[in-house]
């Protein structure tokens, strides 16, 4: 058993590797002018504690030939006061109050649709209002719009984590990626089912957006971001996963809390409220993420050596996404119990599912 589990981790380990060749990495090349018109469009509903970093990081990053669109979706802190003072420093800002949520629309999604039908760039970033973007990021991304020939790039951002399931759950998105989804296919075809992307970041040509359909084709759609990246495949035209982590970081979430509520949303309709695929996944990451786990436990105990040799290639296929994706390595050693966590997670998320409460954030609830 122990020789049959190394030898399938092994090629799972090799699986990883190869796979991480084809996500291209975000960079900015000085040589090459971008003179085109960008949106950048902002959606904000109880966002004080991040107002200052963006709009701090968002001054020293946005372009001459830009303007930024903030909707207050009827914030109830201080959101608006700070957008008011923060936003005098720009020369082309604009905040928009967000209209009622629509029967069938997710709060977002409609934010989102508001801020696109008030944009007038031939690009439209879309950010969540808790990230901070570097100089150079728009012309980035702009510039591998252009190489890729792409009408949507999209990537998971560096995650700035706090607490303790913060620093177990939240790294594991760029492992879910890095580990399953075949890259190759999602950057170089139009395979609908080979598709992800983070809301966070969202950079599209305003013609590739509008041939898919925009926010209105999936403003039902908890996990819009990957909803959005299909719609643009299937629009015809191609969209990218891009490695972002240099330019981009996410104060994703605050509170344990947050972390534990954030993932009972996302994590069962990810996979499509698929119980199958449900139990799939809690098999294969028993046996190969968990079951190393205990048995090096196993083997420390009994001074066998050879018994740490699965947990081992655990650890170094975990690694070899963190390091690409500048996560603290020491995080790798921990990855059986983060997927334990992920598992009861997903357990949660399918009883929230099943009993139709609905899931709650930022004090709406959705089906």
């Amino acid at each position: 058993m122990i020789v049959s589990l190394s030898l399938l981790l092994l090629l799972l380990f090799v699986w990883t590797i190869v796979n991480g060749v084809f996500m291209p990495r975000l960079t900015y090349a000085p040589n090459k002018k971008t003179e085109s018109f960008v949106s950048v469009l902002v959606p904000m509903r109880n966002e004080e504690r991040n107002v200052p970093t963006l709009l701090s990081s968002l001054y020293e990053a946005m372009p001459a030939n830009s303007e930024l669109i903030i909707l207050d979706d009827q914030s109830t802190d201080n959101t608006r006061s700070l957008l008011q003072s923060g936003l005098q420093r720009f020369s082309n800002a604009t905040v928009i109050d967000g209209a009622p949520l629509p029967d069938g629309w997710i709060g977002k999604v409609h934010a989102c649709h508001q801020l696109a039908q008030r944009a007038n760039g031939d690009y439209l970033l879309f950010l969540d209002a808790d990230v901070t973007i570097r100089p150079r990021t728009i012309e980035a991304g702009i510039q591998l719009l252009h190489k890729k020939r792409a009408g949507l790039i999209s990537g998971f951002p560096t995650f700035i984590k706090k607490g303790i399931l913060g620093h177990l759950l939240i790294p594991l998105q760029h492992f879910l990626v890095g580990f399953h989804l075949p890259l190759y296919l999602a950057n170089h075809s139009s395979m609908i089912q080979a598709s992800a992307a983070h809301g966070s970041f969202m950079m599209f040509t305003k013609t590739a957006y509008d041939e898919a359909g925009g926010h209105e084709r999936v403003k039902g759609e908890i996990v819009d971001d990957v909803a959005l990246m299909r719609a643009v495949k299937r629009s015809g035209n191609h969209a990218i996963l891009a490695n972002i982590t240099d330019y981009v970081d996410c104060y994703m979430y605050e509170t344990n809390r947050e972390v534990w509520d954030g993932f009972t949303k996302n994590v069962f309709t990810g996979i499509g409220r698929s119980y199958v695929l449900a139990i799939v996944l809690t098999l294969f990451y028993t046996v190969t993420f968990v079951v190393p786990f205990v048995v090096a436990i196993y083997g420390v105990m009994m001074l066998n050596g050879w018994l740490l040799i699965p947990y081992g290639l655990v650890v170094l296929i975990r690694l070899v996404i963190d390091l690409r994706v500048k996560e603290t390595p020491l995080l790798s050693l921990l990855h059986p119990i983060a997927i334990l966590c992920l598992l009861a997670l997903l357990l949660r998320s399918m009883y929230v599912n099943t009993r139709s409460k609905g899931y709650t954030w930022k004090g709406r609830t959705y089906q």
